[in-house]
């Protein structure tokens, strides 16, 4: 690991256990896919490049339906959290919660859970 590239500092966050990282950090040892899904690392395993291709599309597919401004908000949130206490970061997403219920991507959220059909979200 190199830690002039910030890997030191993110890691640890990503992985939830100190225990686990410091093994990693200290042994440089290889560390397979099924361990890294379990330490929460990696999210999901395919067998092949054509499985992997199709999985992340269909990721992608899922994250273009929802609401941009949506997706949006939750990126800016989870990066200011990385680098904020944790009291700020309540606050901040308190502020972002506050401004998002005044989109139009809500309404439209909320008419579309109510009628039970897809929403349909402009793009930005």
């Amino acid at each position: 690991m190199a830690a002039d590239l910030g890997t030191l500092q993110l890691f640890p966050r990503l992985v939830g256990n100190q225990s686990t990282f410091k093994d990693l950090a200290y042994t440089g040892r290889y560390l397979e896919a099924t361990e890294a899904q379990q330490i929460g690392f990696v999210t999901q395993i395919f067998k092949d490049k054509t499985q992997l291709e199709a999985g992340l599309l269909e990721t992608a597919k899922t994250i273009a339906a929802k609401s941009p401004v949506g997706i949006y908000t939750i990126k800016q949130v989870l990066h200011r959290a990385e680098a904020k206490q944790y009291e700020e970061g309540l606050e901040y997403i308190a502020r972002t919660n506050s401004a998002m219920l005044q989109t139009k991507d809500m309404t439209e959220a909320v008419t579309a859970f109510l009628t039970k059909k897809q929403p349909l979200f402009a793009k930005l």
